[in-house]
């Protein structure tokens, strides 16, 4: 989660993208924006804010509350293995990076990466 210490709005950027499986990230309720969706289709670079409420404009997170997002593992291809998705966080406001591993090819050399998706978050205070 991360911590909003004054109201702010939230951009997120891709900062790399090294995935095999359809995932997506977005924000759950009552905010439910749908961020990167087949994020695995996008290339580093992309970015969006996060929107929503009942006209689907910019989010404003009040001082004192915290952003989630969630990255959804896509499915396994036939025959294959997965390991649970798993992500890290760095950073602190107003610039925090979230880095996923997926959980495609355990026990692979290199295993887990944290690299097949890393996401950029930057809060502007409003």
């Amino acid at each position: 989660m991360l911590d909003i210490p004054a109201r702010s709005t939230l951009k997120t950027t891709l900062l790399g993208v090294n995935c095999d499986l359809v995932e997506k990230l977005s924000t759950p309720p009552p905010i439910g924006d749908q961020l990167f969706i087949s994020v695995c289709n996008n290339k580093a670079g992309d970015a969006i804010g996060i929107f929503g409420g009942r006209l689907d404009e910019l989010w404003v997170y009040q001082t004192g509350t915290q952003a989630r997002i969630w990255f959804t593992q896509g499915t396994a291809k036939p025959g294959q293995t997965l390991n649970p998705a798993a992500g890290q966080l760095t950073g602190n406001y107003p610039d925090w990076t979230l880095s996923f591993e997926d959980g495609a090819h355990p026990g692979a050399p290199g295993e887990p990466d944290f690299s097949d998706v890393v996401l950029g978050v930057h809060a502007t205070a409003r």
